[in-house]
């Protein structure tokens, strides 16, 4: 359509053009009418900027996450603590858990200065729950600990009773 359009304006400004050499107009000039239309910018397409995460540097420190409820081995190891040691009649040791989560004390150790050793069997404490260790009695309503010994363990006149956890790390020292 453009092409003829433009076609035609250009035969009529030839035929002005013959006919004002003829004599009939005065000469003048006459430029093709030519419509053009605007045209419609084409968008140019610009480079989004894309968020690279930074990457964060290898000594930091990650972020503790609490939960609700501890499981076994989140529990503090100083949460468990000796309580008393008995060191007469029928000897025994007790030991609380103070802390707000259940502990497992599977191969735990009591021992005293003599190097005596109790290992815990698998047993989860919880918490505020306090248990004795006896000397060669069996308890079941104190958890039901004994070091199955015919002879007596804690020393009358002084001992330390020291709780370790399955790494082998004090937990808990306790002293009369």
């Amino acid at each position: 359509m453009k092409k003829l359009v433009v076609l035609l304006t250009s035969a009529l400004l030839l035929i002005i053009v013959l006919i004002a050499k003829a004599g009939s107009l005065q000469p003048y000039a006459y430029l093709p009418l030519v419509h053009n239309p605007p045209s419609t910018p084409t968008p140019i397409p610009t480079a989004t900027p894309t968020k690279t995460p930074t990457p964060l540097p290898s000594t930091a420190t990650p972020t503790p996450t609490k939960t609700a409820s501890p499981t076994a081995t989140q529990i503090q190891l100083a949460d468990i603590n000796i309580i008393f040691i008995m060191p007469e009649g029928n000897e025994y040791v007790e030991i609380r858990n103070d802390g707000n989560g259940s502990a497992q004390l599977l191969n735990w150790t009591l021992s005293d200065e003599a190097n005596h050793v109790f290992t815990f069997p698998n047993f989860i404490i919880q918490p505020n729950q306090t248990c004795r260790i006896y000397t060669d009695e069996n308890h079941p309503e104190w958890c039901g600990f004994n070091y199955a010994s015919g002879s007596p363990i804690w020393n009358n006149d002084g001992d330390c009773g020291t709780l370790r956890n399955a790494s082998n790390q004090q937990v808990d020292q306790y002293c009369y």
